[in-house]
């Protein structure tokens, strides 16, 4: 749902003046102009239409979640069991909704609509709707999010030159906008390309014409995945109670970079996927450099682990909120989360130092690491699974390599955490 004026809709709850145009007739030199309303642009005009829809959202009936803002639910108590039965997210002055189908979508859009100038609602079904760059379609019980179009728009950077000569203003400014084009579908869509995106990201700073000729080269390789038809995800209906996965991993800097860099990629699955083959779906990725100083591979793995972990926490939180309604946080909180999460490495080593292992290491934040994530094993409030590297979704995530986990996973969105004989022998070979 698109909402008209959301920003021109809000008084100002303060006294504010400004002068008028300087070349506007009939005006006083010394005339001021009383801003009776916020205007689109003002610093305050998004906070106040903020403040404005979270007031009439809960007037519908809706209940913010606090550790989300510009999420709201709608929960109704059913056989003495709460129940989450609309879902509505702000982007800007957009909506997006998703409601139990039948009497509680009627009532819901009618409330909506009593209380916002609605421009126009759009339902996502077989027909593409394009919003930024995407184009969102839902087929039988599957959304899909397709990228292909915005891909193929994007325009190479001129090299007006060669070499390692750093970048003039002119060529600086094309770094930095292809970078950011890349950015947003690789974001997105193919986290096969991340790791490559976030490496010429780290080299803004100091960019010469051969890292522009690197992003020209990058984006042929988008453009070469989206012809293949990669340039696009899907979501899928899940059976059961779903849990949460998290893959991580962490690669030490080469000699051309020193920086470390870690990735992780968290997923939504059915339970299936913990003792064989499953469904499951992407829910985001990252790839970024690691901002403390590692020494070791057992501390850039650490490093991941951690981050990872506190990510996958949040994110078990978030989905007790929009799955059942459970927005409320108290001083237990961790032990009140009802969703199961599940953190997986190939670090052997750093798998057996969380299960136990008494030795600790060198290092002392990469001990605290390790002692961290073992509380929480412990706890019972997430769990570590290892995997063989050429199954390890986070891999891809660390270094610019050749991916044929996440093209897999695309085609049939299938999952295994657990590790089979199969992956055993091949683990020995």
């Amino acid at each position: 749902m698109a909402m008209s004026v959301a920003l021109q809709r809000k008084s100002v709850a303060r006294d504010l003046y400004c002068r008028p145009p300087r070349d506007l007739h009939g005006v006083g030199a010394f005339g001021l102009w009383r801003i009776l309303k916020s205007a689109y642009g003002l610093a305050e005009a998004p906070r106040l239409w903020y403040m404005q829809a979270k007031d009439l959202l809960l007037a519908c009936g809706f209940t913010e979640v606090p550790f989300a803002p510009a999420t709201f639910v709608k929960v109704k108590k059913r056989g003495g069991k709460q129940t989450t039965v609309a879902i509505l997210c702000l982007h800007v002055d957009d909506g997006f909704l998703a409601v139990e189908d039948g009497e509680e979508a009627k009532e819901t859009q009618k409330a909506i609509d009593e209380r916002f100038s609605i421009k126009e609602w759009i339902v996502i079904d077989e027909k593409p709707v394009a919003y930024l760059g995407m184009k969102i379609s839902l087929q039988g019980n599957t959304f899909l999010n397709d990228m292909t179009d915005y891909v193929f728009e994007l325009k190479e950077a001129v090299l007006r030159d060669r070499g390692s000569q750093n970048l003039d203003a002119a060529g600086l400014k094309e770094f930095r906008r292809l970078i950011a084009q890349l950015r947003w579908p690789v974001h997105l869509v193919v986290p096969e390309l991340l790791c490559q995106v976030s490496l010429l990201a780290q080299r803004v700073g100091q960019a010469t014409w051969s890292d522009l000729a690197e992003a020209n080269k990058l984006l042929k390789a988008l453009k070469s995945t989206a012809t293949e038809g990669k340039a696009k995800l899907k979501v899928r209906r899940l059976a059961g109670n779903p849990e949460l996965v998290t893959y991580f991993d962490a690669a030490l800097g080469s000699s051309n970079s020193l920086a470390a860099q870690r990735g992780e990629a968290h997923f939504l699955v059915d339970p299936s996927v913990l003792t064989s083959q499953g469904k499951g779906n992407l829910l985001e990725f990252h790839s970024n450099k690691i901002s403390r100083v590692v020494r070791s591979s057992m501390a850039a793995e650490c490093c991941s682990m951690s981050s990872s972990a506190d990510r996958l926490v949040y994110n078990m939180k978030l989905w007790d909120a929009l799955y059942d309604g459970a927005v409320t946080t108290s001083s237990t909180w961790r032990q009140e989360i009802r969703a199961r999460g599940h953190l997986v490495t190939d670090a052997r080593s750093l798998y057996d130092h969380v299960h136990g292992s008494n030795h600790l290491a060198a290092e002392r934040q990469t001990s605290l690491d390790i002692l961290g994530i073992r509380q929480m094993v412990q706890e019972g409030l997430v769990s570590l699974h290892w995997v063989p590297t050429w199954r390890q979704y986070g891999d891809c995530l660390t270094k610019p390599m050749e991916d044929l986990l996440y093209v897999r996973f695309k085609n049939d969105g299938c999952l295994n955490v657990k590790q089979s004989p199969a992956d055993a022998k091949e683990e020995e070979r």
